[in-house]
């Protein structure tokens, strides 16, 4: 779930079901990508090795498929940072997980939005990055209802994958 993401409108509600990784969708486009980009352009705005299952590639056939899915979308939010988003309503990224969509700056430690914009992707829903350790918020109450727990609670972001340094 690394690399997997959802996208939610401004409500909060999710535009459509996630895809997993696995799915073939994302089939030759990394070759098409180097058509358009460089591979060494690319990893010197992400330093991260070439899959077809990055989150770059997964953007880039939706896409392609749906074109108006991506600018409708108000927020993307990987996997484990969507689970923090309905534990507690925080619509952040965690740099970690950032770190493996093949579109964070590792010098940066920003989103390489150039690289986006130069892929024809939208930008406005990419969230703001925080470090592990970043407290969150507290659970929402519908959780403390569901679960019995206190709403002191707090949600802090934990390292969600491997760390860059």
């Amino acid at each position: 779930m690394g690399v997997d993401y959802v996208l939610l409108n401004r409500a909060g509600n999710l535009i459509e079901e996630p895809w997993n990784y696995r799915d073939s969708r994302t089939r030759g486009m990394l070759e098409r990508v180097k058509a358009r980009i460089s591979h060494e352009e690319i990893f010197a705005t992400s330093g991260v090795q070439f899959m077809e299952i990055n989150t770059l590639y997964q953007l880039l056939v939706a896409h392609e498929r749906t074109p108006e899915l991506l600018p409708s979308a108000d927020c993307l939010l990987m996997i484990p940072d969507y689970l923090h988003f309905k534990l507690c309503g925080a619509q952040v990224g965690e740099f970690t997980n950032a770190t493996t969509t093949q579109f964070f700056h590792p010098t940066r430690k920003t989103w390489s939005v150039d690289l986006l914009e130069k892929l024809g992707l939208p930008t406005a829903m990419l969230p703001e990055v925080v470090m592990p350790g970043t407290r969150l918020g507290r659970l929402l109450p519908e959780i403390c209802e569901r679960t019995g727990l206190h709403a002191s609670v707090e949600v802090i972001a934990p390292a969600t994958h491997s760390a860059y340094s």
